[in-house]
């Protein structure tokens, strides 16, 4: 929770930067942690959309595809893959 609170903390600030490395910080400790899961899920939900943000495609996805491991049928996650993608996409074309 503190992680997470932390990353929210420099989101809030306007610093995807810093919250996406707390982010990925605070992933690794909830996944330690079986009681920690929905902790984990909301740490993930920060962490997708500030790579997504920043458009860190490959972190971006990677959390996506993290989440619906968890869950496959988790809308966020499907859109914000799709989001993802669409993103890569229209640079791609530039």
């Amino acid at each position: 929770m503190f992680w997470l609170t932390v990353g929210l903390t420099y989101d809030v600030l306007g610093d995807p930067a810093k919250a996406l490395n707390i982010f990925t910080v605070a992933v690794k400790e909830a996944a330690r942690e079986e009681e920690a899961r929905s902790t984990m899920r909301a740490t993930l939900l920060f962490a997708r959309r500030s790579a997504l943000f920043l458009h860190q495609d490959d972190a971006a996805e990677a959390y996506f595809q993290q989440a619906l491991a968890d869950d496959p049928h988790h809308v966020r996650s499907l859109l914000g893959l799709g989001t993802t993608y669409l993103q890569l996409a229209r640079r791609l074309s530039m």
